[in-house]
């Protein structure tokens, strides 16, 4: 009696979609929130991880629903776990690199404040993965050093370091460290800088600057 009382309570989650990962979750209503048994809520429960990889295989979605979706959980990601668990390369292409190009390729990422995400997402970033999430803030700081600055300085310290340290690094294939430095030191002309947009500023001209040798020109 009672394994089928548990086998209809299976039935019944699963038709209600709560035994899986759901792409598309809205937050629950905190004044109503089913607690199942052990505490958890009805909503169901997945990682960072499982979430992206799930909407990165629903190509038949709205793409900037899908897009939106993929930003929103993307801060809490871990890019070497998640290479880990689905792979560089993802033989579904879903891969932590066929991620970070997706979001290179797509129009929506330079788009309104959608980089303040990306800048948060530097966890477990190294070798190709780092270099590939460098060509993304790299091309965005090129495109707009203002709006930059101003969407990184809403960071901790810790993650404006990460940020400008692979931005300096894709953008030594593409300007000279000297004129990098000079282009970004022109930016505390400004003087409605907030402290910790100067502190952005600041980082970028070290940063650039780690790259000047005696044989730069």
């Amino acid at each position: 009696m009672k394994i089928a009382a548990a086998l209809f309570l299976v039935l019944v989650l699963a038709a209600a979609g709560l035994t899986g990962c759901s792409s598309y979750e809205k937050e629950p209503d905190a004044g109503n929130v089913d607690t199942m048994p052990g505490g958890r809520t009805g909503e169901a429960e997945c990682s960072a991880a499982e979430r992206i990889h799930s909407l990165l295989l629903e190509t038949g979605a709205d793409e900037e629903e899908r897009f939106h979706a993929i930003l929103d959980a993307l801060p809490d990601i871990d890019w070497t776990l998640y290479s880990k668990q689905y792979g560089t390369v993802g033989d579904d292409a879903a891969g932590a690199m066929d991620l970070l190009e997706w979001l290179s390729d797509s129009p929506l990422t330079a788009q309104g404040d959608n980089m303040y995400r990306i800048f948060q997402a530097t966890k477990g970033l190294d070798g190709v993965m780092a270099e590939q999430y460098g060509i993304i803030v790299g091309e965005f700081y090129r495109s707009g050093r203002e709006r930059f600055v101003k969407l990184l300085a809403r960071l901790d310290e810790q993650s404006i370091e990460e940020v400008c340290r692979l931005t300096a690094y894709n953008n030594y294939y593409h300007v000279e460290p000297e004129e990098a430095k000079k282009t970004a030191a022109g930016l505390i002309e400004q003087t409605n800088l907030s402290d910790s947009e100067r502190f952005v500023v600041d980082t970028l001209i070290s940063a650039f600057d780690s790259y000047i040798t005696e044989d730069s020109p």
